[in-house]
């Protein structure tokens, strides 16, 4: 018969151990939330009502459905106005709007020429910190 293992009592951790992680954690600067994350969370919330009308068949004449424009004009919408009017602050931030930038323009199949430069030119304005 095997006998199960003892369960080893834990140690506490050393002072010299506390120590270095509180002078750690002192290190280590509040990064400062970029609204920009917040606008994107805001369109990606957009998302789903659009791919749940994307694979609506086109009527007879060719035309798209009116709820599939609808849903493609509240994310350019959204692009050109809350987005476009709210440029990154921090790198973080620069880097989730060319993300979501990038996921958009993979969703909607849509050119987006003109906003990319506009978007480049938010990200390139940032200062580093």
């Amino acid at each position: 018969m095997v006998q199960p293992k003892k369960p080893r009592p834990e140690a506490p951790p050393s002072t010299t151990l506390r120590d270095r992680s509180e002078g750690l954690r002192a290190r280590v600067a509040d990064r400062p939330v970029d609204p920009v994350l917040a606008v994107i969370r805001s369109g990606r919330e957009l998302f789903p009502a659009y791919q749940r009308v994307r694979h609506l068949p086109d009527a007879p004449d060719g035309e798209r459905p009116h709820v599939v424009t609808e849903a493609v004009d509240a994310l350019i919408d959204h692009l050109r106005g809350p987005l476009m009017g709210t440029p990154p602050e921090t790198p973080v931030g620069a880097v989730e709007l060319a993300k979501y930038v990038t996921e958009l323009r993979t969703l909607i199949s849509y050119d987006l020429a003109d906003e990319i430069y506009a978007i480049l030119d938010a990200i390139a304005d940032i200062q580093l910190q």
